[in-house]
């Protein structure tokens, strides 16, 4: 959950309950776009994207957009 849920309310969960409990889907709770973590290798890839259509790199558009996916998926699995 630390990919995409700010540190300061990972923090105050200290037991099984808390973290049963704790809302994830609540949006004051997700880091902003540009503290996901979509991992080193995720990061890496979208640095040297290239668009097959238009055969120029991925916009910090595509990215944001990209990064926002992960959260709703992990948002999937989790739930």
């Amino acid at each position: 959950m630390g990919w995409f849920i700010k540190s300061d309310k990972m923090a105050g969960l200290t037991s099984a309950y808390q973290l049963l409990k704790f809302d994830m889907q609540a949006k004051e709770n997700h880091n902003v776009y540009s503290k996901i973590d979509a991992g080193f290798r995720a990061e890496k890839e979208l640095k040297s994207a290239i668009d097959p259509k238009t055969k120029k790199k991925v916009t910090d558009k595509e990215v944001i957009q990209f990064k926002l996916k992960c959260t709703d998926f992990l948002l999937v699995i989790y739930l």
